[in-house]
């Protein structure tokens, strides 16, 4: 989180910040984690911070669409504000909601889960420690099981942790 200086500290990139929910949790166990968190919308950020207490001061907030994350490095046709370094987050969260409730998923929008982001991804995490976790909610077993098989098409083990 902000004002941490220790290149220890756990990186972390949070694609979906809603009402800040997750980092007031991480905040709430003290974790000293530097997290960068990307919000579409400007208004749901001030709303978690006027309303969820959320403390600006240990996360650096970036408005912009999570599918715009691109490498340094990495061309990109219209130049993305939301550039990072390869290698440089040790786990990545994706919480992010569908908007289409129709689709049988409600949580993530496929273009999240589709393998070249996926594997954009891939890279800007820790080589052989990095940990993605996506937030997956689909009421079609087709849905998840395309989700699974995406994300393994990437990364080189998958663990699921199923509420039924």
């Amino acid at each position: 989180m902000a004002g941490l200086s220790n290149q220890d500290t756990e990186s972390g990139l949070l694609i979906g910040l809603g009402g800040g929910g997750l980092v007031n949790l991480w905040d709430y166990l003290s974790l000293p984690w530097r997290v960068t968190a990307i919000e579409l919308d400007p208004g749901v950020v001030d709303i978690a911070t006027q309303y969820f207490g959320l403390d600006r001061d240990k996360l650096d907030v970036k408005i912009g669409d999570g599918l715009a994350v691109a490498m340094v490095d990495e061309p990109t046709e219209a130049r993305s504000q939301l550039l990072f370094q390869a290698g440089s987050f040790h786990f990545i969260v994706i919480d992010v909601d569908a908007k289409d409730t129709g689709k049988g998923m409600s949580c993530p929008p496929a273009a999240f889960v589709e393998p070249a982001y996926l594997r954009t991804l891939s890279m800007l995490l820790r080589p052989n420690s990095g940990v993605l976790a996506i937030n997956v909610s689909a009421r079609d077993p087709n849905l998840f099981k395309s989700v699974c098989q995406a994300v393994a098409s990437v990364f080189p083990s998958v663990v699921l942790s199923k509420k039924s």
